[in-house]
């Protein structure tokens, strides 16, 4: 019955139900999405059998500051045997390799696995079958595939006679055994799978990598027992790393072990990340409950003639609470409805636009936990808009009005509420603003800062080229050197040269590096390097600072005697004294150039930040090599991306049968690597603009109430000769106060915010004053505009009319 009336009351003042609906629509879809994306994302089970029991096992090396190492065969066997914890451990070896089956090659993603891989994730194909335990023998029969659910529809268009027919990947035919289910959390987007000893078939150069304890090469997956704990799991994996270290000292002296879930680890990177953004989306539920209290606040003065009769025909302050309560409640309910429909928008907006590194997006949505999150979203929110309202409207003395000795509205002790409820509107909104400004500012500065390359028109061109049909240097020159000189002869094309890795996104190689005797460098140390073609500098515009680049006479086929190193590396192993000329020892499977004398650092380069903007340059080498993992750059005198085509048909003039991995250019590759960090910033941003239009849309509204409650007084100052300055003075005056107020104290609250951001802040304090400030004139400006219109009401009005009505 309460309902019915309380729907009835509410559809008498459709305006206002209607701005409440849709402020509590915002708020609590806003909430509903960051839920869906956190719940998928974080805490929505895995599509694989008991997950919770999945790990990731590494070893470590503590002492070289060696992190998660890669596990080789020979360990993963005696790990097998020792551990008494784990019911089952399979490896995986992430590879790229051409497909040559149908009427065009194409690059893919592969995985080579054990045997029991698919069994230990409890993942069973939609068709056919996965491996079985002879696929874990060299050369017992047939080798075998299996295709993810996306590769199978898109390149054999889902036709399930693919199922024992044959395909050619690289130089050899594997037999399709079966087709994953979709949505299977795949590691790196795999394609296609293949077994493990598969290896040194696809990879010729490496014969022996199988048998090689030293060849760190597999990622290892394990099941815990049923009858283990997680505590009793990593002492086990403690307990075996103990014994390997003493019965195999050459290869596992001072290594321990790592044990991590599998979930943990893919989520380590946006955890924080994703918890903010729900917390930001928990404060603007709070401004709009503050807001909608605000209006509850309004509407229940005005009401205070229907709450007398009321009142005056038996309804206790009690029961004037329930139905104040039970509107407030109605409307948070409606509210929560149509948020749920805002919620399923945002979500596949969010799913759409978010960066490729946000793992297990694919499995947000609204699902039921998430959609009861939004039903005790709606619930709460109207519990805790309606009820400062319904308590301090029910509890007014009401017979002053009933005798007709207190005019209608006014109510001090509801102005102090309000003004508090601004204050805290105010204050939630400046702590939003200041995380959205921290992480703009952040996001200019990585912009802002250089490279140490020019990535303006620049076409990349990603191979890799099959080391079956390309095993030596002799091999890869006579592929790389016609293919440059047919691109550098296209229309539009500066220069053109090659590099094993894209700038800004990682190096893939190291080499071990020891120094002369004129150098700081003790022992050997592992550095970072690169197999770059002639011209590379020049092409991305990399600055020259000593001695001469590359030049054609240094690529010598299968010897390296010619380097150049970048100036981080020259001021370390030289500090204060010139590179150029100076020599170095360099192993990378083998020892580099010829004689004792090593290598000679024939130039000085400038620093590149290979690993993002937002990380510091690190010692690099530049080897005049071709290796079989290269992008090739073409400088471009205009739109780079219109020459993707014509290099293509140049390639392919060379080798009709090698596809072209990837192609972008160096601005969306650089755009890429700070991807996420754009998105988690836009996504602050936004949600921080969303709580400021709410809370100046509050502001108003209390404002214009306010102005309307105060006629009488208005009247009687301008009666007595206030001017209209004054009074404008006076209305806008009190919004700049409260604003002022409330912006101050969010800034208090902001500073323990901006140390919970530091982790993702580059270049700007976590109490940067610029950002403070800008956010407090924000707000004084948003005071100002929200309060102007009123003030000119409060000006316009006749001051004896006013007198005259009340």
């Amino acid at each position: 019955m309460s309902g019915l009336v309380g729907f009835r009351s509410l559809s008498r003042r459709p305006g206002f139900s209607a701005l409440a609906i849709l402020g509590l629509a915002l708020g609590i879809g806003v909430n509903t999405a960051a839920f869906s994306v956190l719940y998928g994302v974080l805490w929505r089970p895995l599509p694989f059998q008991e997950p919770d029991r999945l790990y990731f096992l590494y070893e470590e090396k503590p002492a070289e500051e060696q992190w998660q190492m890669l596990l080789s065969l020979p360990a993963l066997r005696e790990w097998r045997e020792r551990s008494r914890c784990f019911q089952q451990l399979s490896a995986s070896v992430i590879a790229v390799a051409t497909i040559t089956s149908g009427d065009r090659p194409e690059m893919i993603k592969t995985t080579l696995v054990s045997a029991n891989f698919f069994r230990l994730l409890g993942v069973t194909p939609q068709l056919g079958r996965s491996f079985s335990p002879f696929d874990d023998v060299a050369g017992a029969g047939s080798p075998e595939a299996v295709l993810a659910d996306g590769f199978w529809r898109s390149r054999f268009g889902a036709d399930p006679g693919v199922l024992g027919q044959s395909i050619r990947i690289g130089e050899s035919a594997f037999t399709v055994v079966g087709i994953l289910p979709p949505n299977t959390a795949t590691p790196g987007g795999t394609q296609v799978w293949l077994p493990l000893p598969m290896i040194p078939v696809l990879f010729p150069n490496f014969p022996g990598i199988l048998e090689d304890p030293e060849a760190r090469i597999v990622r290892v997956y394990g099941r815990r027992a049923e009858s283990a704990t997680d505590a009793e799991t990593r002492l086990d994996a403690a307990r075996v790393a103990r014994q390997l270290a003493t019965d195999y000292p050459a290869t596992h002296q001072g290594v321990t072990a790592s044990v991590e879930s599998y979930r943990e680890v893919a989520v380590r990177g946006v955890r924080r990340q994703l918890l903010m953004l729900q917390a930001g989306a928990v404060v603007v539920l709070l401004v709009v409950c503050a807001n909608l209290a605000n209006l509850l606040l309004a509407q229940g003065v005005g009401r205070t003639r229907e709450l007398a009769l009321r009142s005056a025909l038996g309804a206790a302050p009690g029961r004037l609470f329930r139905q104040l309560l039970g509107e407030s409640l109605l409307l948070s309910l409606a509210g929560g409805g149509l948020g749920i429909a805002v919620a399923f928008a945002m979500t596949r907006i969010l799913v759409a636009t978010a960066p490729r590194e946000l793992p297990f997006l694919a499995h947000a949505g609204l699902a039921g936990p998430v959609l009861l999150a939004a039903v005790l979203c709606s619930v709460l929110a109207g519990l805790a808009a309606g009820s400062l309202p319904a308590y301090r409207v029910s509890r007014v003395d009401l017979n002053p009005l009933l005798q007709g000795t207190s005019p209608p509205g006014v109510r001090p002790r509801h102005f102090v509420s309000q003004r508090a409820l601004i204050v805290l509107e105010t204050a939630l909104t400046a702590v939003l603003l200041v995380a959205g400004g921290l992480l703009v500012r952040s996001l200019i500065g990585l912009g802002r800062v250089d490279s140490g390359y020019s990535p303006r028109e620049v076409l990349a061109l990603s191979l890799s080229l099959p080391a079956d049909r390309y095993p030596d240097p002799e091999s890869l020159e006579r592929f790389y050197g016609p293919v440059l000189e047919e691109l550098a002869h296209l229309p539009g094309v500066r220069s053109v040269s090659a590099a094993s890795d894209l700038p800004s996104v990682g190096t893939s190689c190291s080499v071990k590096v020891t120094g002369g005797k004129d150098s700081s460098l003790a022992g050997t140390r592992e550095l970072e390097c690169q197999a770059v073609a002639p011209g590379y500098r020049a092409t991305l515009d990399i600055a020259l600072l000593a001695g001469r680049d590359l030049e054609p006479t240094d690529y010598q086929t299968g010897r390296v005697s010619a380097i150049l190193v970048n100036q981080r590396l020259a001021k370390l192993l030289w500090p204060g004294k010139a590179a150029v000329g100076r020599r170095l020892t360099l192993e990378r499977g083998r020892r580099l150039g010829s004689g004792r004398e090593g290598v000679e650092v024939v130039g000085v380069v400038g620093n590149v930040r290979h690993h993002g903007v937002d990380r510091e340059e690190e010692p690099m080498i530049y080897l005049p090599e071709y290796w079989n993992n290269m992008s090739i750059f073409l400088r471009t005198t205009g739109e780079a991306r219109l020459l993707a085509e014509p290099a293509r048909k140049a390639l392919w003039r060379v080798d009709d049968r090698q596809p072209i991995y990837r192609t972008t250019t160096l601005a969306e590759a650089l755009a890429e690597a700070t991807a996420a960090a754009r998105f988690h910033t836009y996504l602050l941003s936004l949600v921080a603009g969303f709580s400021m239009l709410i809370s100046a849309m509050g502001l108003f509204g209390v404002v214009s109430y306010h102005v309307s409650q105060r006629q009488r007084v208005f009247a009687i100052r301008v009666a007595l000769g206030a001017t209209s300055t004054e009074v404008i003075r006076l209305v806008v005056g009190e919004a700049v106060v409260l604003t002022g107020v409330g912006c101050g104290l969010g800034l208090m609250l902001a500073w323990p915010v901006g140390r919970l951001l530091a982790s993702l802040l580059y270049g700007v304090g976590a109490f940067d004053p610029v950002t403070l400030g800008a956010v407090f004139f924000l707000m004084l400006a948003v005071a100002l505009v929200a309060s102007y219109d009123p003030a000119r009401r409060a000006v316009r009005m006749d001051p004896a009319n006013v007198l005259r009505e009340t």
